[in-house]
């Protein structure tokens, strides 16, 4: 099984390449029923969960089933696989995830490159993970899309009634002269979470972009102490009517770093 030209620009585009119908179902099914006798295993290489004792991985399949070890260097893996990472190969691991998401344990963060260097002895962060999905994410993907959409419009929708308020504050502290210095103080507070909520709404249409691999970052110097100023003259009103001090510490010239 060869991937085509526009296949593999896709991967080197998002990074990832679906390849639907790449089994059929009579094999996904023949996986499936290996999967009772790879857990029923009392071995260390199924990883379980510590309050129910149920398989949450299964480590080493290659090494302890058929089915498996065939599906590892099967054709229709390799053949793409070479294409995308080059001819010299070697499996390093294969293993079944069956954690269901949002149930079950946590798994702690980790970062997967650090132990492989350490414990492996992998030299570079240069895996190509390879995933066959033995159950039916459809529906998953499905709601995981009306949540971008969701996202999207709702980000939309909140812009032009900020801009309106934020507008009429603007006009408020221009032409309120009978305003005492704490309202005036208020007002300008005001407008600041106005300008601080516009940011919130145009970084939830960023993670649209995001995940649609259309985001363009505008890299500039920028200086964090100016930033730090910045926040808190936006917080000091509200620090103020808490009876709670706001003090930057702190002396020396800008603190620059490159960032969006």
């Amino acid at each position: 099984m060869k991937l085509n030209n526009r296949q593999i620009a896709r991967f080197h585009r998002d990074g990832f390449l679906p390849l639907p119908g790449l089994f059929s179902i009579s094999e996904i099914q023949t996986m499936r029923a290996e999967l009772r006798r790879v857990f029923d295993e009392n071995c260390p290489s199924n990883i379980r969960e510590k309050l129910s004792g149920e398989v949450r991985t299964a480590m080493g399949l290659h090494l302890r089933n058929d089915v498996f070890a065939r599906l590892a260097c099967h054709p229709r893996l390799i053949e793409p696989a070479m294409q995308l990472a080059g001819e010299r190969l070697y499996l390093q691991q294969s293993k079944i995830n069956l954690k269901v998401a949002f149930s079950g344990e946590a798994w702690q963060w980790h970062y997967d490159f650090a132990t492989h260097h350490a414990e492996d002895g992998v030299p570079e962060p240069l895996a190509l993970n390879l995933h066959v999905f033995l159950d039916d994410v459809t529906e998953f993907a499905r709601l995981d899309e009306l949540r971008s959409e969701l996202i999207g419009v709702a980000s939309h929708e909140l812009k032009s009634p900020l801009t309106a308020v934020r507008m009429s504050l603007l006009m408020l502290a221009e032409e309120g002269t009978g305003m005492t210095a704490r309202q005036r103080q208020l007002v300008a507070a005001a407008v600041v979470g106005c300008e601080e909520l516009g940011l919130t709404i145009e970084e939830l249409l960023d993670v649209t972009l995001i995940e649609s691999g259309q985001l363009r970052l505008n890299v500039v110097a920028v200086d964090l102490r100016a930033v730090l100023a910045a926040s808190c003259a936006a917080l000091r009103a509200r620090f103020e009517d808490a009876g709670v001090g706001l003090v930057l510490l702190g002396e020396g010239g800008a603190v620059v770093v490159r960032g969006d």
